[in-house]
């Protein structure tokens, strides 16, 4: 932790704070002491046996982190406890959060974080740390924190400590004929430099349906379990519409299930119509971020133009 308490005052860590002062936790009152090495920036440390949620272990690059975004956002508060939730924010400004996550972190955990933030009316944002950020495929947890704007697409943040670069993936992309794509942009914290990375895009040996074979004939579990479901509907994966096999916006959010989506389109009458068939597609939801209703209704105009089928 990087904050503690003096009095009545908060301190933030430094290598000028006398070791000897009494200071103490802002959570749970108790006394944290003064570290002043080599190997991490100073910080407060709880005794070994406490309890306190302030007390979990930092890594040299959380505790560098957290000093690296108030640099870049000097309006926003570190270390931020929040009663009501029984947790502390990284950094907080009015009703924004920031969490800078280094190190794996349970899906169910995150889940429980970020609604709670949501319910209580903060708006919470996640900033990946190297070991998380983004390689060749989005995790679980990459893909739950998306968000989305006409400017960026699909987008996701990040920090880059041992540079002090604070990273923007955006136009996050996932198709079959191009694997993940994205472009990154690096703002270095100090100087305001920037510098746009595009990330490497594949070629496919084979069409989106000879792969597909494939994966069938070696009994890939998820894709077995997607060619049952179009079965119902009297559809094979390998033998579509050409459309069908084309681009999604989506695919970074359905992946394969992209084709299944638009089987149930060409099924239905309307949006209406087919919202219900995709109900129990989408029943959970794991993107906090993102509103289904409006990725649904955008998905389903997407099936439209590609398409090219009119609804009366």
């Amino acid at each position: 932790m990087l904050v503690a308490q003096l009095g009545s005052e908060l301190i933030v860590a430094h290598h000028d704070l006398n070791r000897k002062k009494a200071y103490c936790c802002p959570v749970c009152q108790t006394k944290v002491i003064l570290k002043l090495g080599t190997k991490m920036i100073p910080h407060f440390a709880h005794q070994s046996t406490a309890t306190c949620i302030s007390s979990e272990a930092e890594t040299p690059e959380h505790l560098a982190g957290k000093v690296l975004l108030q640099l870049f956002f000097p309006q926003f508060q570190l270390e931020v406890y929040l009663p009501e939730l029984k947790q502390r924010a990284d950094l907080l400004w009015e009703i924004r959060a920031l969490e800078f996550q280094c190190s794996p972190l349970s899906f169910p955990r995150f889940l429980e974080r970020t609604y709670g933030y949501l319910a209580s009316g903060y708006q919470p944002v996640w900033i990946f740390g190297k070991a998380l950020q983004p390689e060749h495929k989005l995790t679980q947890l990459q893909k739950a924190c998306l968000q989305f704007e006409a400017k960026k697409g699909f987008y996701l943040y990040g920090l880059d400590v041992t540079h002090q670069h604070f990273l923007l993936f955006r136009y996050v992309h996932w198709s079959y004929e191009t694997g993940l794509s994205y472009q990154k942009i690096a703002t270095n914290l100090t100087r305001q430099q920037q510098k746009s990375v595009k990330s490497t895009r594949r070629s496919s040996r084979f069409s989106y349906s000879e792969w597909l074979q494939q994966q069938l004939a070696t009994k890939r579990k998820d894709i077995v379990q997607l060619q049952g479901k179009c079965y119902q509907h009297n559809q094979h994966l390998c033998y579509l519409a050409e459309w069908i096999y084309q681009e999604s916006t989506f695919g970074l959010l359905f992946e394969h299930a992209v084709l299944y989506y638009r089987i149930l389109f060409l099924k239905a009458a309307s949006y209406v119509e087919w919202r219900a068939l995709m109900t129990n597609e989408v029943i959970s939801w794991t993107y906090p971020f993102l509103d289904r209703e409006v990725v649904l209704h955008a998905f389903f105009l997407e099936c439209i133009r590609l398409s090219k089928r009119t609804f009366s």
